[in-house]
């Protein structure tokens, strides 16, 4: 009961969404002040025709492969990368999918006891306690803080998105706030009632700067399934210019084991392919073993060291990011 009636909240507020901009509504000047991840990422998708050099990958990634979305999200027109990028007018998708993505990195990692984790001025959602159990309908439904103080749902105001309190400026809840955040559009009432919605958020300049983080919250990448993909995707080296030279060689290193192991399995093996296979595979592990002043002995041992050295400088990466973002300023998370 209480998933359908967040569901009907959020497709209220995507209701005034296109109301207030539109289908095709243009990106706030001021965007790259508050994200530059965001605006990179809005910009490159607001273009007719994209540039794949100024395609912002690591954000891509991250909407798409890092956060968690519903079981039934892959069927959808906008559910996979390769869909999504072909679509022509994807900027009212992608203010969802930031909007989703922001919220998890937030949610996921507070604890029960944080006040932060609250949704509304009542809390958040509790199990029906036993004491309080009624025939139907929102009477189901009950909210709770910290406090352990149980209200009963009464109307769609009682989950209207908390502007104030614990970490209320620390995420936005609202999905009308996000696209006011994101969006404008050149019409004088529009310009209006944004200012208006935007006065009754409160000061919006005191929110911190927003940056996509890299964490993982999808489920199905952390159980390690395999993408159900049903679309071949585009690779070029365009596509690739991110990635650190040991990743190439460990994607390559995959591949050519996958290969050999194919080669090996026919009960009638073709000698001619294996022969050509052992031979590119030798090539290039001694092509490495030149290049980078090594001496691997097989294509495994190559592959091992690669990936293993790949993880090393992501978890680097990564822990002098954090370090940047800390650095920020440090505030206790149940600060206001």
């Amino acid at each position: 009961m209480f998933e359908h009636i967040i569901h009907s909240w959020v497709g209220y507020e995507l209701v005034k969404v296109l109301l207030k901009y539109g289908l095709n509504p243009s990106i706030r000047s001021d965007l790259e002040e508050w994200s530059p991840d965001l605006n990179e990422l809005f910009v490159y998708f607001g273009e007719k025709t994209r540039d794949p050099l100024k395609k912002p990958n690591d954000q891509i990634n991250i909407l798409f492969e890092r956060t968690e979305h519903c079981s039934y999200f892959g069927k959808y027109g906008l559910g996979k990368k390769t869909r999504f990028e072909k679509m022509a007018n994807t900027i009212i998708p992608l203010v969802i999918l930031t909007w989703l993505r922001q919220l998890q990195e937030h949610f996921f990692l507070k604890t029960d006891h944080s006040k932060q984790a609250d949704w509304s001025d009542l809390g958040r959602y509790i199990s029906q306690p036993a004491n309080k159990q009624v025939n139907k309908g929102m009477n189901h439904v009950h909210l709770t803080s910290v406090t352990k103080v149980v209200h009963r749902m009464k109307s769609f105001h009682d989950i209207e998105p908390k502007k104030k309190g614990k970490g209320a400026n620390k995420v936005v809840r609202s999905l009308l706030e996000w696209a006011d955040m994101i969006l404008c559009r050149d019409n004088n009432y529009v310009d209006e009632i944004v200012a208006q919605s935007l006065q009754k958020q409160g000061d919006t300049n005191s929110r911190k700067k927003y940056s996509m983080q890299q964490k993982n919250y999808s489920k199905q990448a952390v159980r390690g399934e395999a993408k159900q993909d049903d679309e071949i995707e585009e690779f070029t080296p365009d596509t690739m210019k991110r990635k650190s030279k040991e990743e190439l060689l460990t994607d390559v290193g995959n591949f050519m084991i996958a290969e050999v192991a194919k080669l090996s399995k026919p009960k009638k093996r073709n000698i001619e392919s294996t022969n050509r296979v052992n031979r590119a595979v030798a090539c290039l592990v001694q092509y490495v073993n030149k290049v980078e002043n090594k001496a691997f002995k097989s294509i495994k041992e190559m592959k091992d060291h690669m990936a293993e050295s790949a993880k090393n400088r992501q978890a680097t990466d990564l822990g002098e990011s954090s370090s940047e973002s800390s650095g920020e300023g440090s505030e206790s998370e149940d600060d206001d």
